[in-house]
C-alpha cells in the first residue's frame, strides 16, 4: 500500500511503501548495543593498559629526578589505571547473558 508523500520533511518517511520498511526486534536492537558495548570496554583496556605502561616508564625516568613530586604522581596514576582495568576485567567475567523471552522475540520496532 502507498501513502501519498507527505510535504513536511520529517515526515517523508510515509513515502516509502510499509512492506519496504526495515523491521528491527528487540533481538537484534540488544545483540547490537551489547557489541557496541563490549567493543568499547575493550577500547577503554587498551587505553588503560598504554596509560598504566606509560605510568610504569615514567615511574623509571622519575626514581633519577631530583624532586619525589613526579614520582608520586606517577605511581599513582599507574595504581588508578590498574584499579580501573582490574574492575573492567571483572565486569567482563560476570557480564549478564544476552537473553529474551521467546514472545518478545517477534516484536517489530
Amino acid at each position: 500500500m502507498w501513502r501519498r508523500p507527505s510535504l513536511d520533511p520529517e515526515r517523508r518517511i510515509t513515502a516509502i511503501p510499509l512492506s519496504y520498511r526495515p523491521r528491527f526486534g528487540a533481538t537484534e536492537i540488544l545483540e547490537s548495543q551489547s557489541e557496541s558495548i563490549e567493543k568499547g570496554i575493550y577500547v577503554a583496556l587498551r587505553m588503560l593498559n598504554e596509560q598504566a605502561e606509560f605510568a610504569r616508564q615514567m615511574i623509571g625516568t622519575a626514581r633519577y629526578a631530583p624532586l619525589d613530586n613526579g614520582l608520586v604522581f606517577w605511581q599513582r596514576l599507574q595504581a588508578q589505571a590498574e584499579e580501573q582495568i582490574e574492575t573492567l576485567r571483572h565486569f567482563l567475567e560476570r557480564r549478564p547473558a544476552v537473553r529474551l523471552e521467546q514472545g518478545s522475540q517477534n516484536v517489530g520496532i
